[in-house]
């Protein structure tokens, strides 16, 4: 995910990929939640679980619950990284069967 957390409305680009090869529609695969707290939730499609978390630090890139667990989802904290002048955020996450 691509976030520019500039003034201005700008959306958030999504980007869903297996061996480098584009997935479309990247919704099918997986999925976001930007909260009223400004806390962005990523998870993955039915069937798979979350893996991997990463991206720009600022953001505090973690898991939600433990990882592989079916109720788990990437977390990720735009909000705290702009306040610490991060506005050009990429973060990810990877999704196992």
């Amino acid at each position: 995910m691509h976030i520019d957390y500039k003034p201005g409305d700008h959306p958030i680009t999504f980007l869903v990929s297996s061996a480098g090869k584009e997935l479309r529609p990247w919704q099918a695969y997986a999925s976001y939640m930007l909260t009223g707290g400004f806390v962005l939730y990523g998870y993955c499609g039915k069937g798979f679980a979350v893996d991997k978390v990463f991206g720009t630090p600022e953001a505090s890139p973690s898991h939600f619950t433990e990882r592989g667990d079916s109720d788990d989802a990437a977390v990720f904290d735009p909000e705290g990284a702009a306040e610490s002048g991060k506005k050009d955020l990429n973060l990810g996450y990877t999704c196992v069967r």
